[in-house]
């Protein structure tokens, strides 16, 4: 009863959290004269945050040591920075008159989202055997070829082999002559270029806001990317979506071996 009310607690907290933040927003972009009022939502909103991550650090099984103090403490210091980053990019973003030069707000929110990632990893844990495993795996998977014995009478199963098989004939299948399939080249993923062309050629300076029919600007920004690498072509325009879609099948591969587990070893 009281796992399933902590539970609870939690998951109250949590859309608290997500709630006041997104009515902070709110007043940020809609209600700017209440610029305090957003302001008080956000810090409320990390306060259920670090509530949040309290609760959730009590349910550990082991007590808590000075070391798993010291380091619940800055996990809410990164949070805290990062909101407060994340709030500081959105207000320079988005002043008036707009600013010149967006690099600082962008590198702010690129800042705030590695912040609050590294916030959630246990750095204690992770050792140097850790990496050290995975590396000699990659080795293993890189440098030995199917058939390699093993402890004399069986072999690994190739199974790193297919999983590039399966990442190049899926690359290959989308990059096919992208110039020309599909024919047509209008609708949204033109009025989508011609907006990496303005991103280009300097009209459109700010990644975070909103295009045509509210679409955020940041993906037209990734999208000149893609024209400036692959080439100014409607191949280049679509190469993207190719390698975004190529890697999908990666992460479903991840998804599915983390669920089903790994392929068994061959025995000869």
């Amino acid at each position: 009863m009281d796992v399933d009310r902590n539970r609870l607690n939690r998951y109250l907290l949590l859309a608290g959290a997500l709630g006041l933040a997104a009515l902070g927003q709110f007043y940020f972009f809609r209600r700017r004269e209440y610029l305090w009022d957003g302001i008080i939502f956000w810090v409320l909103a990390l306060v259920c945050f670090a509530r949040l991550t309290r609760d959730r650090d009590r349910t550990k099984l082991e007590p808590a040591e000075n070391g798993s103090t010291r380091a619940r403490r800055w996990r809410m210091v990164m949070v805290g920075l990062a909101f407060l980053f994340n709030l500081v990019a959105a207000r320079t973003a988005n002043a008036q008159p707009p600013p010149t030069d967006y690099t600082p707000s962008a590198l702010l929110w690129l800042l705030s989202l590695i912040l609050f990632i590294a916030a959630w990893v246990d750095f204690p844990s992770l050792k140097l055997s850790h990496v050290t495993h995975y590396a000699l795996r990659i080795r293993h998977y890189v440098l030995r070829f199917p058939g390699t014995a093993r402890q004399g009478k069986c072999t690994q199963h190739p199974e790193m082999i297919l999983v590039l098989a399966l990442l190049l004939t899926g690359f290959l299948l989308r990059a096919w002559n992208l110039e020309h399939i599909p024919v047509n080249l209008g609708g949204d993923e033109g009025t989508q270029g011609m907006a990496a062309v303005d991103v280009l050629e300097g009209r459109l300076r700010n990644p975070f806001s909103t295009g045509w029919f509210t679409v955020p600007t940041l993906s037209f920004f990734a999208q000149a990317a893609s024209l400036r690498l692959f080439g100014d072509s409607v191949a280049g325009l679509r190469t993207l979506s190719a390698l975004v879609g190529t890697i999908t099948l990666l992460w479903v591969y991840l998804l599915a071996r983390r669920g089903l587990g790994a392929a068994p070893d061959r025995c000869l």
